[in-house]
């Protein structure tokens, strides 16, 4: 049984109270998970779903409880294996690894520290390396974390950026790294993480007014207003950009390995694609193996896009947690781990 995985993930302030209680099952092994922090109480947690799920839905994970050590949890990494590699805002800058199944109050496997704080988003190649974006050392400094590993052995910053907020692998194993430029231009820059891990060279930019990737607000902290994720299977790339000034969200879907000024293959938009404002400090988007797209929404909510759609189109599913009652919490952030066999 060979998983092909990419997850996405990030940071959420919260003002609801989360429903927490261990869940009775274990996910399967096609789920998507969401990372969610509550400030009121102060309670992180990882809440799983089944992918194929539609309408209200018992969540079949819920990591949560003072053994997990989670603490503004704010990114769900997924490696080959399966297992989950949460990054934590704060608490000085730590990943939490638990395996597939972890589920309640369960102690990680393995804590890896990066000594440093504002983790915005984790993401794992196939070696099983994690890389984990921080926005206190620069504006997309990255910390190396190898397989065997607790502490950083490489680190190296992505050129260009004036902010970055989203990190992805390619199937190349290289590491995408989305954001803007000093001009407040959306940029997405492919690092050639494949080939070196301690000086990494650029191997590929997108940006342009041609890419139709809508502008940001760097000023803004607490919203990343771009989210990227790759197709683990064809490669295309799909990027989540909102506007203030105008309110409009959309997500552009490239061809893999685009370069430099490009025109997306795909752009989903309109009122009947329900895409909100992003999270605080969250990766709205995740892509499975089959091509679907997972969109994180306020209160638990996913947005599932059916393969190759484009335009104003309803989404296809729409799983909502049903054990959250009268609770209400912002967006969380998301990831997909997905499997051929389910």
């Amino acid at each position: 049984m060979k998983c092909l995985i990419y997850v996405p993930v990030a940071f959420l302030l919260a003002s609801g109270v989360l429903t927490s209680a261990q869940s009775t099952t274990v996910c399967p092994t096609s789920a998507v998970f969401l990372a969610v922090t509550d400030y009121n109480t102060g309670t992180s947690e990882v809440r799983g779903y089944p992918t194929r799920a539609n309408g209200p839905t018992a969540p079949c994970q819920v990591l949560e409880g003072t053994a997990t050590t989670l603490s503004t949890t704010n990114g769900v990494a997924i490696s080959v294996h399966g297992d989950l590699h949460v990054v934590q805002f704060l608490t000085n800058g730590t990943v939490a690894v638990f395996p597939a199944a972890a589920d309640g109050d369960e102690a990680p496997q393995r804590v890896e520290s990066t000594y440093t704080n504002d983790l915005l988003a984790v993401a794992t190649d196939a070696r099983v390396d994690d890389f984990a974006l921080s926005r206190r050392e620069g504006p997309a400094a990255i910390a190396v974390i190898l397989a065997d590993k607790t502490t950083p052995s490489y680190s190296f910053n992505a050129p260009n950026f004036g902010q970055s907020d989203s990190l992805a692998v390619d199937t190349d194993d290289n590491l995408l790294v989305g954001g803007y430029d000093a001009s407040g231009n959306a940029l997405v820059e492919t690092i050639g993480t494949a080939s070196s891990l301690s000086s990494p060279a650029t191997v590929r930019s997108l940006a342009g007014p041609d890419t139709g990737m809508l502008p940001g607000d760097s000023s803004n902290f607490s919203n990343n207003q771009i989210s990227i994720a790759v197709d683990p299977v064809s490669d295309e790339l799909y990027v989540y950009t909102y506007s203030d000034a105008t309110g409009h969200a959309e997500v552009s879907v490239f061809p893999p390995r685009a370069s430099g000024d490009v025109k997306p293959t795909r752009v989903i938009a309109g009122p009947l694609a329900q895409l909100e404002s992003p999270g605080e400090l969250n990766n709205k988007i995740a892509v499975a193996s089959d091509g679907r797209l997972f969109v994180a929404e306020p209160n638990d909510r996913i947005l599932v896009v059916a393969p190759g759609v484009t335009g104003n189109v309803a989404p296809a599913q729409t799983i909502q947690d049903s054990a959250l009652g009268k609770t209400a919490v912002p967006q969380g952030g998301i990831g997909v781990r997905s499997c051929s066999c389910h």
